[in-house]
């Protein structure tokens, strides 16, 4: 399955299950392009999103146990960032707006999935803090970067073809946690954070389209008025194809 700029959504053998792996497919690259248009500018809640190249040291079990930025600068392809498989990243967000924001980050990877980020699903939530504060209402410009903490570092994995891939950060003016709506869950059962994501109209509008619909359900015609502030933020970078083995 080919996107219109030549680059390859799906590998789809012939097999029984071709109907069902196809409209899998299609429903995956559906999501994608949803949530990376989704796009929303708040005066109340701004937030912006970057990547950080960092120099990560390894402990004897393969795993990152420290993380800097690194000073050289990051190489450009067509006035975007690149990463080469392999490398290390981090993530700084900052506050544009006028009141304190709860952001959540995701990649929207080049295969078409989407991932957590920050917050992550697999850290204790009472360990992970994903408010931030405003703290330039004068002069958005001026609003100063923050790094996300250790331990969220992560690896560029392999791919095939070059490809770009976006950092999608979303800000909200009351607590919400994206992430568990972007991680498959048990179907029938809604866990605590989705429900609390669910209570602001863009969790819901990621939710029904991250959870499997239900068939022949009756959803409301029309979205209640929005009472939450929210904003989006983006950060493309190329991701090189990796060098043959």
């Amino acid at each position: 399955m080919i996107r219109q700029d030549g680059s390859r959504a799906a590998d789809l053998p012939d097999s029984p299950d071709l109907p069902e792996a196809f409209s899998g497919a299609i429903e995956s690259e559906a999501r994608w392009r949803m949530v990376s248009g989704l796009e929303r500018k708040d005066p109340n809640v701004g937030v912006e999103v970057r990547l950080v190249a960092v120099d990560a040291t390894l402990g004897g079990n393969g795993k990152v146990t420290a993380a800097v930025p690194r000073r050289s600068p990051t190489p450009t392809v067509n006035g975007k960032p690149t990463l080469s498989p392999g490398e290390y990243f981090m993530v700084e967000v900052r506050n544009t707006g006028a009141f304190d924001a709860y952001v959540s980050v995701l990649d929207l990877s080049a295969d078409g999935s989407i991932n957590p980020i920050w917050p992550h699903p697999g850290i204790a939530r009472g360990a992970q803090e994903n408010k931030v504060r405003a703290e330039s209402t004068e002069d958005p410009a001026k609003a100063p970067w923050r790094l996300v903490p250790f331990p969220y570092v992560y690896q560029v994995g392999p791919r095939p073809a070059a490809r770009n891939e976006i950092i999608k950060a979303i800000a909200t003016d009351v607590p919400a946690d994206f992430t568990v709506l972007l991680t498959p869950q048990t179907r029938g059962q809604v866990s605590r954070g989705e429900a609390a994501a669910q209570k602001t109209p863009v969790g819901r509008l990621l939710a029904s389209v991250t959870r499997p619909s239900t068939r022949g359900a009756q959803q409301l015609a029309a979205e209640p008025p929005d009472p939450t502030s929210w904003s989006t933020g983006s950060f493309t970078f190329v991701i090189p194809a990796a060098p043959p083995k």
